[in-house]
């Protein structure tokens, strides 16, 4: 018999309401045995919450040949209670009297606690300004808050109980149902979809949804727009390879200014026995590199700079000369010590004194040490 093999509670009883029959379906939804209800009524079941009135209002619409339909709350054999949609109708014989009531119970346990849920995500999620969304586990949306409205282009009411593949081109929706399933396992996704109808994306975060018994009911998430953030990254992304590559001209550009003066520099200090007078080359040579590359100001600044540190030189070295100093000395004191403001102390006296004891002298004025006599 196909009632035998139905997920579905089918339940007959008598005209005074006692338990003929029950289908397999009956002892897995309360845990009683066909052998411990036959004979019974139905009220067994009863849970205590609902009102009297209910059940003589059912049994007043039965008995005279209409059919009831409504919700109870139910608790099983085993105390826990569960949630069943009844359809009750009366069998008639060939004369039309009534010989049996039949009740079809579906246990909707899952509804009511995803109603519950929805309830309350209604309530915490209505304002905000992410899309909010659950789905059942056959891909249909139950609950989305209003800001689907903003991001997808459609109201909640258009996609509440449908399935959700409407909202994705081919591509995105294949990767949609991807993380749908993978949530339905047990895991938690984030991955990034953009809506048909308006081209935002957003970033997605799915988590599964679990009923009392932490059994797996659907599957909840979040999204966020995203699309200026992905924008913006675009635009510092190529901005950053812009400075990259200039930073990398800038420095190959340097290089090769800075190499033939370094050449000059190096050749004069190295092979020209007064390297004072070899910044006269290194001079011209650094002017006609900076001004060929079309830096004016920064080679008139250079050769100033340069120009100055020649002048400054050869002024200190007229200072040790007339203190008394041969020039050949005065230069090698000025490439020992350095390039630095020559104060010569007061007091030096020339008459008598060799030019070495003078430089020594000297050399210890510039670092502003006592000389030795």
């Amino acid at each position: 018999m196909a009632v035998e093999q139905s997920p579905i509670t089918v339940i007959i009883t008598n005209t005074e309401g006692n338990i003929e029959y029950v289908n397999p379906a009956f002892f897995r939804q309360t845990g009683y045995t066909p052998e411990e209800v036959i004979g019974q009524n139905p009220r067994i079941l009863k849970s205590g919450t609902t009102p009297p009135e209910v059940y003589k209002r059912l049994w007043k619409t039965i008995t005279s040949g209409k059919v009831w339909q409504g919700e109870f709350l139910n608790k099983k054999k085993n105390g826990e209670f569960y949630w069943g949609y009844a359809s009750i109708f009366p069998i008639r014989n060939h004369i039309g009297a009534i010989t049996n009531f039949i009740g079809i119970v579906e246990d909707i346990t899952a509804h009511k606690q995803m109603d519950d849920k929805l309830k309350t995500f209604e309530v915490l999620f209505s304002e905000i300004k992410d899309m909010v969304y659950a789905c059942d586990t056959n891909r249909n949306i139950v609950f989305v808050n209003k800001s689907i409205e903003a991001l997808a282009g459609h109201k909640p009411e258009e996609f509440t109980g449908k399935p959700f593949a409407p909202l994705f081109d081919e591509e995105n929706l294949e990767k949609a149902v991807d993380n749908y399933t993978r949530t339905l396992k047990g895991e938690n996704t984030e991955y990034e979809l953009c809506f048909k109808d308006t081209g935002i994306l957003c970033e997605y975060k799915n988590i599964p949804l679990r009923d009392e018994k932490g059994e797996i009911i659907g599957v909840m998430g979040i999204a966020r727009d995203i699309t200026e953030r992905k924008r913006i990254e675009k635009e510092l992304r190529v901005l950053n390879e812009f400075l990259e590559r200039r930073v990398d001209e800038r420095t190959k550009e340097l290089v090769s200014l800075a190499y033939p003066l370094s050449v000059t520099f190096h050749r004069a200090f190295d092979e020209t026995p007064d390297p004072f007078l070899a910044l006269e080359d290194v001079i011209k040579t650094g002017a006609d590199v900076l001004l060929t590359s079309g830096r004016e100001s920064s080679a008139v600044k250079g050769i100033e700079l340069i120009r100055e540190l020649v002048e400054r030189a050869e002024k200190r070295i007229r200072i040790l000369a007339g203190a008394g100093v041969n020039e050949s000395n005065a230069r090698m004191l000025l490439r020992e010590t350095g390039v630095q403001e020559l104060h010569v102390a007061t007091g030096v006296q020339k008459g008598g004194e060799t030019d070495s004891t003078l430089v020594n002298r000297l050399f210890h004025s510039i670092n502003n040490e006592p000389g030795i006599d």
